[in-house]
């Protein structure tokens, strides 16, 4: 954290300097399907077996690129990685490991 004095004016403050924290910004998610629904056609192209798995992870990999880039120029601080191609809870249940024991092979 840093302070800042903030200028004072005598008639509001007597001289007294105001001490204030800078905020740090962050996000906890952010849209990841893409600006023009980009990974939901990759995916479903893929589906399909129209498109390579090089081109899905191609795309998938910009989209969450371009997603950082937006969060920077917008002054986020503190840019969660939350990259998924569709399941975002399963995803999180294999990244953590807590995968339930029914469906463990």
């Amino acid at each position: 954290y840093q302070l800042h004095r903030l200028p004072t004016h005598p008639r509001t403050l007597s001289h007294t300097h105001a001490l204030i924290m800078a905020l740090a910004t962050s996000t906890i998610g952010y849209p990841r399907i893409g600006a023009n629904r980009e990974i939901k056609g990759v995916i479903e192209r893929y589906w399909k077996k129209q498109a390579s798995q090089e081109e899905l992870l191609s795309v998938a990999n910009e989209v969450q690129a371009q997603a950082w880039r937006d969060q920077q120029a917008a002054g986020v601080n503190l840019i969660a990685c939350d990259g998924t191609l569709y399941d975002q809870m399963l995803d999180t249940i294999f990244m953590l490991g807590i995968i339930p024991k029914r469906f463990q092979g």
